[in-house]
C-alpha cells in the first residue's frame, strides 16, 4: 500500500474519532480540569463569609457580592504568588469588574477532610482605589 493511501486512511480515522468525541462530550466544559478552574471551583464550593475587615474594604471600594461571585467564576489565579502546598493553601486571585475596577483578593483554603474544605477571603486590594480606614 502506498504511503499516500495510508496517510489518507489515518487522517480519516483521526477525523472520525474527533467527531465522535465532540458528539459524546457535547455540552461539557473543556477547561474545567485546568488548575485555575479547579481553584475557582474550590472557592465557590467551600466559600465562607469574609470577616468584618474584608466587608469594610469591599464597601469602601464599592465592591459587592456580585463582583465576588464574578471573581469566583472568571478570576485569574496567580500561582507564582500563591502557596499551594500543605493543608492550608493561600491563593491570590485577580479580577476586573465590568466597570473596569481591577482588584486582587487573598484567599485561604483549609482542608478539613478529604471532601470538606473551608475557603475564606482574607484580604482585598483594589488598584487605583481610595485609602480606607479598615
Amino acid at each position: 500500500m502506498k504511503f499516500q493511501r495510508r496517510l489518507n486512511r489515518y487522517l480519516l480515522g483521526v477525523a472520525l474519532g474527533l467527531l465522535l468525541i465532540a458528539v459524546i462530550f457535547r455540552g461539557r466544559e473543556w477547561g474545567s480540569w485546568l488548575p485555575n478552574a479547579q481553584v475557582l471551583k474550590m472557592t465557590k464550593d467551600f466559600y465562607v463569609e469574609p470577616e468584618e475587615e474584608v466587608w469594610c474594604l469591599m464597601e469602601c471600594h464599592e465592591l459587592d457580592m456580585e463582583d465576588i461571585q464574578s471573581l469566583m467564576e472568571e478570576g485569574d489565579v496567580d500561582f507564582g504568588d500563591s502557596q499551594t502546598k500543605g493543608k492550608e493553601k493561600e491563593y491570590i486571585i485577580r479580577h476586573e469588574t465590568p466597570e473596569g475596577v481591577e482588584f486582587t483578593t487573598h484567599w485561604s483554603i483549609v482542608e478539613l477532610a478529604v471532601d470538606k474544605k473551608l475557603a475564606k477571603m482574607v484580604d482585598i486590594y483594589v488598584y487605583k482605589g481610595k485609602d480606607c480606614d479598615c
